[in-house]
């Protein structure tokens, strides 16, 4: 039977919780195959550790994502250069956030409890 690949995200444990060094000697002892959201500046931490990376972020804001067309220029670039980078370092996957919906963050309407049934 093969053995299951799993992975850890980076930004669950570091800086808050663990150091860079401490995470990935963690992750490895542990027997995790490979590290998601790694900053380029541990890349090679990472791989000296024995572990992959499964994952980058394909551009720099999780809020301001494609959803909003003032981004698409700044964006495609950012990406254009994460593919590059994932290349290099044999990343398999880039990710890429829609962004967050304004619209609903801007509405003062607050949000009623959850009904208990019954009540």
């Amino acid at each position: 039977m093969p053995r299951l690949k799993q992975s850890v995200a980076w930004w669950c444990f570091v800086p808050r919780l663990m150091s860079p060094e401490e995470f990935v000697r963690a992750a490895g002892a542990i027997g995790y195959a490979a590290v998601e959201l790694v900053p380029e500046d541990y890349y090679a931490l990472v791989a000296a550790h024995g572990l992959t990376i499964a994952s980058i972020a394909g551009h720099a804001s999780i809020e301001e994502g494609l959803n909003r067309r003032e981004n698409h220029v700044r964006i495609r670039q950012e990406l254009e250069q994460s593919l590059r980078t994932a290349e290099r370092w044999h990343i398999p996957n880039v990710i890429c956030f829609s962004g967050s919906a304004r619209a609903w963050l801007m509405l003062k309407v607050p949000l009623s409890p959850p009904r208990v049934c019954g009540s």
